[in-house]
């Protein structure tokens, strides 16, 4: 039974051979970010400003998720919302200071993970969705 569903599931296949649509695995300049918050509120005020600013392509934010920790030898548990974004590598930090100063957190959760590769029009979309921050001089301004 498992082996049908699998026949089933389009895979991703990470070979030396490039697939119709899909990079071969590569390095990236982009990563995945996570972000645990207190409120779907706060995912969303901080989501909306970083994709306006576009900082990152994307945020996909599951509203509800049940944390179960330990904090000062106590069992805790908490109702949390967690984001995801894409970005550029080059932007981890910006992305982080804007969380960080926006979180209800005293110490946020924010990890990130490289993309190694995936289908190629989304990265292409990755690519022109994010500012490219790399060619900006800081003592620039528009003329416009």
């Amino acid at each position: 039974m498992l082996k049908e569903c699998f026949e089933r599931i389009p895979l991703i296949c990470y070979t030396s051979t490039l697939l119709r649509g899909h990079s071969e695995v590569k390095m990236t300049k982009f990563v995945e970010m996570s972000w645990s918050c207190g409120s779907i509120d706060e995912a969303r005020k901080v989501a909306r400003y970083l994709v306006q600013e576009r900082l990152v392509a994307n945020a996909q934010i599951v509203p509800w998720i049940e944390s179960i920790y330990m904090l000062n030898n106590q069992l805790e548990t908490a109702q949390e919302s967690k984001v995801y974004f894409k970005t550029r590598h080059s932007l981890i930090d910006k992305v982080t200071q804007v969380i960080i100063e926006n979180s209800s957190y005293q110490v946020p959760e924010i990890l990130f993970s490289s993309i190694e590769g995936g289908n190629d029009d989304f990265l292409h979309w990755l690519e022109a969705s994010i500012q490219d921050y790399s060619n900006v001089s800081p003592t620039s301004k528009n003329t416009n």
